[in-house]
């Protein structure tokens, strides 16, 4: 049976993607917000954030004064919040460097390699119709559970199997912390960790600590910086952003997809 859903009162459209051509002399970075799927945040620390953030971008004097950023917001805001989302988007386009995609897991907040087959398609189905419609490519996934289950050939073959369902979808990425990255099919999974900075350790951002992690990182790398929402971390991250060296590039989320598509030859 065909899962229901209700349609956001109106259409929501992120500001335009920026092609990027992949340097292998270069690191990519992302940052990317955690805990948007709890709604508490998404009402409260994460909005604070983002206007701290966007009030910074107002008086910037470059553009590493307002470095990209991903938001990680919930799928149900449409639904139960629709003024509520509509100023998250209206405040992206002012910022002209702020998207958006799905916390954890997609459509809601769970395992979806501990689910069967049909309820995994369901899940997938219903990810994939929303981010359609609030025009979202990726989302975060969290599949770091069960006393290391997630690392069995089991569990990973059902995490692939959850990637293939997306293929040639709206959903063109996740973003996740303990798998090797790659691409499946045409959907690219950004993985690697910033080896040496731990982002949930140092709240806000140490720019110092930080930048000297991002700058040893091979030459080449795409992947993520975790961003814990707190309103500081605003001023934070401008500071990271400034503090890399000049081969150390910050792109949005969805630019970091279709890097990671190129560095696989995709």
């Amino acid at each position: 049976m065909r899962s229901t859903l209700p349609s956001p009162p109106k259409p929501l459209r992120q500001i335009p993607i920026n092609h990027v051509a992949y340097d292998p002399s270069k690191t990519y970075i992302s940052f990317i917000t955690s805990d948007g799927d709890n709604l508490a945040y998404d009402f409260g620390a994460t909005r604070d954030l983002m206007a701290a953030r966007a009030t910074l971008c107002a008086g910037r004097a470059t553009p590493k004064d307002c470095p990209p950023i991903g938001w990680t917001i919930s799928p149900r805001l449409p639904d139960l919040a629709p003024a509520w989302v509509e100023w998250y988007y209206k405040t992206a386009h002012q910022t002209g460097a702020d998207s958006f995609l799905f916390g954890p897991s997609g459509f809601g907040y769970l395992y979806p390699a501990q689910l069967s087959p049909a309820d995994r398609e369901a899940f997938a189905e219903l990810t994939t119709r929303r981010a359609a419609e609030m025009d979202v490519s990726a989302t975060v996934e969290s599949e770091n559970c069960c006393a290391g289950k997630h690392g069995t050939a089991e569990y990973t073959a059902a995490r692939m199997d959850l990637y293939r369902l997306y293929n040639h979808s709206s959903i063109r990425g996740i973003f996740t912390g303990n798998i090797e990255a790659q691409v499946v099919g045409d959907v690219g999974v950004v993985s690697d960790p910033v080896v040496g900075y731990d982002p949930y350790a140092h709240v806000p951002l140490n720019a110092t600590e930080a930048a000297a992690a991002l700058n040893e990182m091979p030459r080449g790398t795409v992947t993520q910086v975790v961003v814990v929402v707190v309103a500081a971390q605003a001023q934070a991250m401008v500071n990271l952003s400034r503090a890399v060296a000049e081969h150390v590039q910050f792109v949005g989320h969805r630019e970091l997809l279709d890097l990671q598509r190129q560095k696989f030859g995709r």
